[in-house]
C-alpha cells in the first residue's frame, strides 16, 4: 500500500507536519500550488484532527507577512507552505524581516527533486538559495524527492530546526523536493491515514530543547564597568524576545530600576509596562532640550537602538559606560560601536547582578535628583502638548460645518 511514490509523498508529508506540530507549529499558512499537494493534503487532514490551525493566502508575499504576525503576537513557531518556483522568492521580504526581529518562521517550500535541476523544466529554478542569505537555516529532505526519504531523516531535519530556533530565533527554510504524482486517490489516502495514525501520530519523539549557558565571565567583565552609586539612564529599545518571555523581561526590569533609582527611556515598541517607576514621558522632546546638559555618569540599553535622531546623537557624543543586553540575539546592534554587549537577555543578566550584590545594595533605592528632574520635565511636556491639541480640536470644531 505504502509502495507508491504518491502514498510515500502523502506519509513523509503528514509524518513531517506532525513533527513541526510536535516543536510548537500552531498556525500554518497555506499558499495555491501543485508541486505542494502532499503537503497541503497532509496540513489539511491535521487540521481535521485537531492540531494544527490553517489560513489560506493566494499570494505567498502576504502569507509571509501573515506568518510573521502571527509569530510576533503569538510567540510560536509559524508555518508557511508554497509551491516551487518563483513562488519561493515572493517569501524574501517576510524572511528579511523575521531575521531582524528574531522571529520564528518555517518556510516549507515544495521543489522539483534533483533530475529536473538544471535542464529547463518548468517553475524549476535555483529556489533553494532564494533565502539563504537571511535565513538561520536551509534544510531539505532526500534531493530525489520525498519519497525516498527515510522516517530518520525527517526526524533529523526537524530536530537539526528545533534546535537552530531554541538557541537564535528567525526564520527556517525546509526545502521539500517531491516527484510526480503529486494527488493521491481517496482510497489510497484511507489506507495511509489509517497506517499514520495507528504508527505515528502518537509515537513519542525526543527533542533536547538547547540550553543558553550564559558566559559568567563576559558577564563579569562588562558588569564591573557598572557603578550603581552613579547617575544613569535605561534606555529600552524595541523588544525583539518572544512575546512570551515578555513577562520575566519586565520583572527584571522593574528589579533593575528599583536597585538603580535611574530613568527609564522606553520605546513605544518596547513592550515595556506603563507602570514602572521611572518612566520619562516625551523622553525624545526631554532629551532634545537637555542633551547637552545631562550629568549622566552610564547607560544601560536595552535591545536595538530607537529610530530617534535626538537619541543617537546623544549616544554617538555620550562619553560615559553604555552596556547593551540583546535578547537571544547574538549579532552585533550597536551601530555606533560604543557600548559593551552582552548576548543572554536581560532575566539573566539581572540574576546575576543580584547574586554579586551585598544585601543592602539589593534594597529599594529612591529615585535619582535626575531621574526626578527628567519625569517632571516630561509631565510638563506632556501638559503643554495636551493644551495645544485640545486648542487645535475646538479650532477645527469650530470652522467645521455642522
Amino acid at each position: 500500500m505504502t509502495s507508491s511514490i504518491e502514498c510515500k509523498n502523502f506519509l513523509r508529508g503528514l509524518q513531517l507536519l506532525n513533527l513541526l506540530i510536535k516543536i510548537g507549529v500552531q498556525n500554518l499558512i497555506l499558499c495555491p500550488g501543485s508541486r505542494s499537494a502532499p503537503l497541503a493534503i497532509a496540513a489539511g487532514e491535521l487540521n481535521k484532527l485537531g492540531l494544527v490551525n490553517i489560513f489560506n493566502s493566494i499570494d505567498e508575499r502576504s502569507a509571509g507577512f501573515h506568518s510573521l504576525g502571527i509569530s510576533a503576537a503569538s510567540g510560536n513557531l509559524s508555518l508557511v507552505i508554497t509551491t516551487s518556483g518563483t513562488a519561493v522568492s515572493n517569501l524574501l521580504p517576510a524572511a528579511v524581516e523575521a531575521d531582524r526581529s528574531c522571529k520564528g518562521i518555517i518556510f516549507l517550500t515544495a521543489d522539483r527533486p534533483l533530475r529536473l535541476k538544471e535542464c529547463g523544466a518548468n517553475q524549476t529554478v535555483n529556489q533553494e538559495n532564494f533565502l539563504s542569505s537571511v535565513c538561520r537555516r536551509v534544510l531539505s529532505t532526500n534531493l530525489n524527492g520525498l519519497h525516498e526519504t527515510q522516517e530518520n531523516e525527517i526526524l533529523n531535519l526537524v530536530q537539526n530546526t528545533e534546535k537552530q530556533i531554541s538557541s537564535f530565533p528567525g526564520p527556517i527554510h525546509l526545502n521539500i523536493p517531491i516527484d510526480k504524482p503529486l494527488a493521491i486517490s481517496f482510497l489510497n489516502k484511507k489506507n495511509v491515514l489509517e497506517v499514520f495514525e495507528r504508527i505515528y501520530l502518537k509515537k513519542k519523539y525526543i527533542f533536547q530543547e538547547v540550553e543558553i549557558k550564559s558566559d559568567k565571565n563576559k558577564f563579569l567583565e562588562i558588569s564591573k564597568s557598572l557603578n550603581l552609586d552613579k547617575s544613569g539612564i535605561i534606555l529600552v529599545g524595541p523588544y525583539q524576545g518572544s512575546i512570551n518571555d515578555l513577562t520575566s523581561f519586565n520583572k527584571s526590569l522593574k528589579q533593575l530600576q528599583e536597585i538603580t533609582g535611574w530613568p527609564v527611556f522606553a520605546d513605544p515598541v518596547s513592550g515595556v509596562c506603563s507602570d514602572l517607576r521611572g518612566l520619562v514621558v516625551n523622553w525624545e522632546l526631554v532629551l532634545r532640550k537637555n542633551k547637552n546638559s545631562l550629568n549622566c555618569h552610564q547607560l544601560l540599553r536595552l535591545g536595538p537602538m530607537s529610530s530617534s535622531i535626538d537619541l543617537e546623537k546623544f549616544l554617538t557624543t555620550f562619553e560615559g559606560i553604555q552596556i547593551l543586553i540583546k535578547e537571544k540575539n547574538f549579532r552585533k546592534l550597536d551601530p555606533i560601536k560604543k557600548s559593551f554587549e552582552y548576548d543572554f537577555g536581560l532575566s539573566n543578566f539581572t540574576t546575576l547582578l543580584l547574586e554579586e550584590l551585598s544585601i543592602n545594595e539589593k534594597n529599594k533605592k529612591s529615585l535619582t535628583p535626575m531621574a526626578l528632574d527628567l519625569i517632571e520635565e516630561g509631565e510638563q511636556i506632556k501638559k503643554i502638548l495636551k493644551s495645544k491639541l485640545l486648542k487645535i480640536i475646538k479650532l477645527l470644531s469650530i470652522r467645521l460645518p455642522i
